[in-house]
C-alpha cells in the first residue's frame, strides 16, 4: 500500500503548528507567572506604584514601617527574597523595626546600618562602595518618601 505524500505533508504541517502553539503557550504562561510573582512587591518598576503617606513626625508606626516593608524590605529581608539581588546584605531585615521584633533576632531597621546609610545620603547617591538605594531597576522612592526616611533616620525617632 502506497502512502499518500500529500497526507504526510499535511500531518507534518499540523504537527509543526501544534508544536509552535505549545511553545507559544508555554512562553505566555511563563510571562504571566513571572509577572504575578512580582506583583506582591511594590518594586521592580519604573514608577512608584503608590506613595506611602508618612505622618509627622515620621515614626515607624505612622508610615515609616509600611514604607520600609513595601519599598525596602522586598530586597532587604532575611532570608533573602526571590527578587533580592545577589550580594544583598543578610545582616539586617528592613521588614522589622528591631531585633526584638524579628522571629530570628536579626537586626531590624532601627538597630542596623540602614539608618546610618540613610543619614549618609544613600537615597540620593552612592555612599562609599554601596550603590544608591533603591537600585536603578527597583521602584523609585518619591521625593516625599525620601524626605520622610531621612527625617526618621536623622532624628532617631521610633
Amino acid at each position: 500500500m502506497k502512502r499518500n505524500p500529500g497526507k504526510q505533508s499535511r500531518r507534518k504541517a499540523n504537527w509543526a503548528r501544534a508544536v509552535r502553539a505549545a511553545v507559544l503557550a508555554a512562553v505566555v504562561l511563563a510571562a504571566v507567572v513571572f509577572a504575578a510573582s512580582c506583583s506582591d512587591a511594590d518594586s521592580l518598576g519604573d514608577e512608584a506604584v503608590t506613595e506611602v503617606q508618612v505622618g509627622t513626625p515620621p515614626l515607624w508606626s505612622n508610615g515609616i514601617g509600611e514604607l520600609m516593608r513595601l519599598k525596602c524590605g522586598i530586597c532587604h529581608q532575611v532570608p533573602a527574597g526571590e527578587v533580592s539581588p545577589d550580594g544583598t546584605p543578610q545582616s539586617f531585615d528592613l521588614n522589622y523595626y528591631n531585633a526584638a521584633a524579628h522571629p530570628d533576632g536579626v537586626l531590624g531597621a532601627q538597630d542596623s546600618t540602614a539608618r546610618t546609610n540613610i543619614t549618609s545620603g544613600i537615597l540620593r547617591g552612592p555612599v562609599g562602595s554601596i550603590r544608591q538605594m533603591p537600585l536603578e531597576y527597583a521602584t523609585p522612592l518619591t521625593e516625599q518618601e525620601k524626605t520622610a526616611l531621612e527625617a526618621w533616620a536623622g532624628t532617631g525617632a521610633f
